[in-house]
């Protein structure tokens, strides 16, 4: 599932390597390594400049996945990424999570907030086989919004019932440095905060006295513990 949702974000697949790569720099270095982590690889660091040409350390993790996911083989080359019906067959809860953490923004309304997931690489007739994955197993509906001038878009969950199903599905396995892709009534009771309660327990360990109580944490934003 983890796999599932890294490829339909940010990931690439390497057919003459065999393998998912993807990166990440900046606020997100962590990420690349926490996720790598999972498959138990080695996340490599290398150094690149950002749009504004400033220096920018960033890593890269490689997972090999020709046994996982022969197709991979077939149905994917370098550079260019396939939805196919294994990833099509995998999207769960948890894949999409990391596929919103990925390529996942979230928008204001009027009165409420909603989720884009950005598929940009995928044609018109892929994102179609999303968009029925998502209502035909989730109950989700999403709408295919055309960049201008593009002939690519991106999906749009902009209605109310299914943007909080949506935001309902994927709260507990957001990683504490992207809750600020959620609203705030989501930020809280999930599988982040046990880890965040296990760092403040290890710094009472380390100082010999409490510090700041757990719920004033959440309240105080979680990205910035």
């Amino acid at each position: 599932s983890v796999l599932t949702g890294i490829v339909l974000g940010d990931g690439t697949v390497d057919k003459k390597k065999g393998c998912v790569r993807w990166g990440h720099g900046g606020d997100q270095l962590w990420y690349t390594g926490f996720v790598g982590g999972m498959f138990r690889k080695n996340s490599q660091e290398y150094d690149t400049t950002n749009q504004t040409k400033k220096p920018l350390k960033c890593t890269m993790t490689c997972v090999p996945t020709m046994e996982l996911w022969p197709e991979a083989q077939t149905s994917l080359h370098r550079g260019v990424k396939r939805v196919n019906q294994f990833l099509l067959d995998h999207i769960t809860p948890v894949a999409l999570a990391y596929w919103y953490m990925d390529d996942g923004s979230i928008r204001s309304g009027d009165s409420y907030d909603y989720p884009t997931l950005h598929t940009e690489s995928f044609t018109r007739e892929e994102c179609q086989q999303l968009q029925d994955v998502l209502r035909n197993k989730f109950g989700i509906f999403a709408v295919w919004k055309k960049r201008s001038n593009k002939d690519y878009g991106y999906l749009l969950i902009e209605d109310q019932p299914s943007a909080r199903k949506f935001f309902g599905l994927i709260a507990k396995w957001i990683l504490t440095g992207f809750q600020y892709k959620l609203p705030l009534d989501f930020k809280a009771g999930n599988q982040v905060l046990p880890a965040i309660k296990d760092a403040l327990v290890e710094t009472v360990i380390l100082h010999n006295r409490p510090i700041i109580g757990y719920p004033n944490i959440a309240k105080r934003g979680q990205d910035k513990w």
